[in-house]
Formats: structure tokens, sequence, C-alpha cells
């Protein structure tokens, strides 16, 4: 993989659980700052390969208009 560089991660993680066919499945954990890692099934992956990731979940959620904004908190120093 090499050197990656990230952002300051202020800690925050959204933990997401699914089921199917009334079946729990692992819980995904998405770190919402810093390398904005996605953990749980599968290889570890990064949301900047999804661009329009923090969208479509906050619109799975029941959400308006929801931006990476939305889930990043307050973190000013993130620009």
């Amino acid at each position: 993989m090499g050197v990656m560089s990230c952002v300051v991660d202020l800690g925050i993680y959204y933990r997401l659980s699914f089921t199917a066919a009334d079946r729990e499945l692992p819980t995904v954990v998405v770190d919402a700052t810093g390398c904005q890692t996605v953990l749980g099934i599968g290889p570890i992956r990064w949301v900047a390969g999804s661009p329009n990731f923090w969208r479509r979940l906050g619109k799975a959620m029941g959400l308006a208009a929801p931006t990476y904004e939305t889930f990043r908190g307050t973190g000013g120093a993130l620009g």
C-alpha cells in the first residue's frame, strides 16, 4: 500500500449494523475523520474510493440533504 498521510483524526466513528433474512451481519465501522477508513467485512477500505458515500449513508438514514460535513462533527481544523 505504501505511505499514507491523513488529516487530523477527531475520533468520530460510526458503527453500522446490518441484517439480512433475519440474520445479523458483522458490524462495519466507518472513521468520519482522519483517513476515513471502513472496517468490517473484507479488507480495509477508504471512503475516498466512494465519493458519494456520505450522501448515500445520510439518505439511507432519512436525512434530507446530507454531505460529508453532516457526519464529520464540528472540527474546524478540518477546513
